[in-house]
């Protein structure tokens, strides 16, 4: 199980307010700029990858993760 962390730039004449979800479509066909200024991937056990799932407001389930 691996936990990646990003953190990218936007830039634009206004503040960017959008989700997840939109900024694919904001820095590709949309009126911002964006670049990835870091990146850092780490492998977590799956006790770690549970709760990192439980404060993303996701269920464990979604990656297999079932309770022993």
């Amino acid at each position: 199980m691996y936990r990646t962390v990003m953190v990218v730039e936007i830039l634009g004449t206004a503040p960017f307010s959008g989700d997840l979800a939109d900024l694919s479509q904001a820095v590709t066909d949309g009126e911002f700029s964006g670049a990835v200024l870091a990146s850092e991937t780490a492998q977590v056990t799956t006790d770690v990858m549970s709760g990192l799932l439980i404060a993303q407001g996701s269920d464990p389930g979604f990656l297999g993760i079932t309770e022993s």
